[in-house]
Parts: C-alpha cells; sequence; structure tokens
C-alpha cells in the first residue's frame, strides 16, 4: 500500500520532468501577432504588415511580406521568422486607404472570416499614409493600437467597427458599412473620421464633427460623454439622445424627431450665460446647428447611395411588401427627410443658472 502511494506522489514530479525535457515547449515555439497592416502590393498582390511579439527579452520584430491569396501569406511570414507565427490572438486589422478606395476590402474581410481560428469581433480601421512608420518606431504599437479601440468600444469619439458588425451591414439590404479613419502624421497615429463603404470600397470619408452627429442619429446610442460644436465655440457634455423615426414609403417621407437633453461643459463664446435671454440664444443656436449638420449628413448619404443608418428597415411592415435585393438603395435619395430636434439644455455652467430657459 506504501508503495502504491509513493508512486501516487512522484507521478506529478516524473509528468513535469517529461515535459520540460522529453517534450517540445510549445509556448517559446510560437509568436502571436494581435494586428495586421494590409496595403497594396505589386501586380495585384497585398503586402501585409505585422510585429510578432517578444518571448524572453527580445525586442518586437517587424514583418511584412507580399502575395496574391491570403492564405499563403502566413506561410511566407513563417519563412521570415525563426518562431511560428499564429494569428489565433490577431484581434485588429488597418487597412491601407488608397487599397481601401481602389481595390476594395472584400477579399481581406471574407478572408478573415473564413478562417476559423480568427475571432470575428477583430477590429477594422483604414489609415491615410503608412502605418508602418509607427509600427517601426513603437515597440508596443500594436498592443497601443488594440488598447485604444477597447477603450471607445463601449464610449468615446472614436466610431469602433469590428469584423462581425460590418458583414452584417455589408450583406444587409438595409444598411451599409463604415469604418473608423485615421491618419499618420509623422510617426502618430490620429483619428480622423469615419470611412463611408459601399461594395467593400470606400466611396467617401466624415469628419470627426460629421462622424459626432452621425453617432447622435444612430438610434441604438442613448448617451453620449460629449458632443462639440467648434463653430458656436460650445462643448455640451452629459447629453442623453432618443430618437423616433417615421416613414412613408408610399409618400416617400421620412421624419426623425430627437430629442436632446445635455449641460454646457464648456463656453468660450461672447454670450453672458448668466442672462436668461442669451441662454435662449444659446440654445437656439446649439439646435440650430446641429439641425443643419444633421440634414447635411444624411443629404451626403442620400447622394453615395449609402445608408449607414439603417433607415430603410422602417419601411418594413406587417402584411406588406418591402424593398427587394438593391431596390432601397435606388429609392433611397428619393425620400424627403423631415429633422425635428427638441433641445433641452439643464445648466448653462453658471452659478445663477436657474436651470432650463
Amino acid at each position: 500500500m506504501r508503495s502504491k502511494c509513493f508512486f501516487i506522489l512522484l507521478l506529478p514530479f516524473i509528468l513535469t520532468l517529461t515535459s520540460c525535457y522529453g517534450g517540445e515547449n510549445t509556448i517559446e515555439e510560437i509568436a502571436p501577432s494581435i494586428l495586421y497592416y494590409y496595403e497594396k502590393g505589386e501586380n495585384e498582390k497585398y503586402k501585409v504588415t505585422t510585429m510578432v511579439p517578444p518571448v524572453r527579452k527580445e525586442k518586437r520584430v517587424v514583418l511584412t511580406t507580399e502575395e496574391t491569396l491570403l492564405k499563403d501569406i502566413k506561410t511566407k511570414l513563417n519563412a521570415q521568422y525563426f518562431r511560428e507565427i499564429k494569428d489565433g490572438q490577431l484581434r485588429i486589422v488597418i487597412i491601407n486607404e488608397n487599397l481601401a478606395k481602389e481595390q476594395g476590402i472584400k477579399d481581406i474581410v471574407t478572408g478573415l472570416y473564413m478562417d476559423t481560428a480568427i475571432s470575428d469581433r477583430i477590429y477594422l480601421g483604414i489609415v491615410n499614409g503608412d502605418l508602418k512608420r509607427l509600427l517601426n518606431s513603437n515597440n508596443s504599437a500594436d498592443y497601443l493600437i488594440y488598447r485604444q479601440f477597447k477603450h471607445n468600444q463601449t464610449k468615446g469619439e472614436l466610431q469602433v467597427v469590428d469584423l462581425h458588425m460590418y458583414l452584417k451591414a455589408a450583406n444587409s439590404r438595409f444598411g451599409d458599412p463604415y469604418v473608423p479613419l485615421f491618419s499618420m502624421v509623422e510617426n502618430e497615429l490620429h483619428y480622423t473620421g469615419i470611412g463611408l463603404m459601399k461594395d467593400y470600397k470606400m466611396i467617401h470619408e466624415l469628419t470627426i464633427e460629421e462622424s459626432r452627429m452621425f453617432d447622435l442619429l444612430k438610434s441604438q446610442v442613448k448617451y453620449h460623454d460629449v458632443l462639440s460644436l467648434e463653430t458656436l465655440q460650445v462643448n455640451l457634455g452629459l447629453v442623453n439622445s432618443d430618437i423616433d423615426i417615421k416613414m412613408n414609403a408610399e409618400e416617400k417621407r421620412i421624419k426623425i424627431s430627437m430629442r436632446l437633453n445635455g449641460i454646457i461643459n464648456e463656453y468660450q463664446g461672447d454670450k453672458d450665460l448668466t442672462n436668461p435671454i442669451e441662454q435662449k440664444e444659446l440654445r437656439n443656436n446649439i439646435k440650430n446647428e446641429i439641425q443643419d449638420k444633421m440634414a447635411k449628413l444624411l443629404e451626403t448619404f442620400q447622394s453615395k447611395k449609402v445608408d449607414p443608418l439603417y433607415l430603410g428597415l422602417f419601411s418594413k411592415k406587417f402584411f406588406s411588401q418591402d424593398y427587394k435585393d438593391d431596390e432601397w438603395r435606388e429609392e433611397w435619395p428619393k425620400y424627403d427627410i423631415n429633422m425635428d430636434l427638441d433641445l433641452k439644455i439643464k445648466d448653462y455652467g453658471t452659478y445663477q443658472s436657474k436651470g432650463e430657459v
């Protein structure tokens, strides 16, 4: 009995020795990448760059290769490095703007989706400029970019889109995808707005201010930390929004009613906000500014024949025929849109303020 107990106690130790000396330590033989950067290569090939993380006291290594088939890219990357490149931990894909505009990204996103080792929740982005400058100058660039996306996923100025969201919109009859847009300024990556996509190609850029209006119009977003209006030199904070959308498909009319509540976070204009009359003037100016910007944004969507707000879904009714195939995108520019904004400012940031005027 004692001999059996003794063997049982020694068994974990024997297994440990076997795993250390008799087998392969696979952890040290792999390099899990978290970021891929795609750009145009020669002869319609894709050029892909990634950073491989250190296992011990090593520097991160930046690898670049070109290939026609995306599946062959990992093979060529492995030929450049002494560890096996693994993309099971891939978290973010950045695509060069020239590639997104000219060739489009259909092969990239469908290839990523078909790879069972890759999550469909990886983040997507488009960059104007060469991201390799940042990857070569900062050993933590890939992780810092990932953390930026992760932080902004729940709230923030950056419009976060993952692979699942993109493909859902791209394959919808009533919606179109969009992707956050960045620009390289020397060796720094700056968020610049949104790239509107159509048929997997980027067709238009929205500025940061336009993307704020877009965020307000998204009916599923109810809370906004900050809303900046540079022309009025004012920041609204703690903004709550509620949207009601009604569509008359027969008469081709859409009415968007929006209620906004917020406070004045910062104001650098020339109005005296201790004066109730000037408070009211500022509120009306803010209301008109937001309405005008939203109207122009909706006109842009119609002129480009894209619907990133999924307004086409409001044409669907029980026991009625809705739009088929691409019919909605053809009919959408013909709709008249009426915007009605109700703005309430609860605090003007002054001690004398009594609340809403």
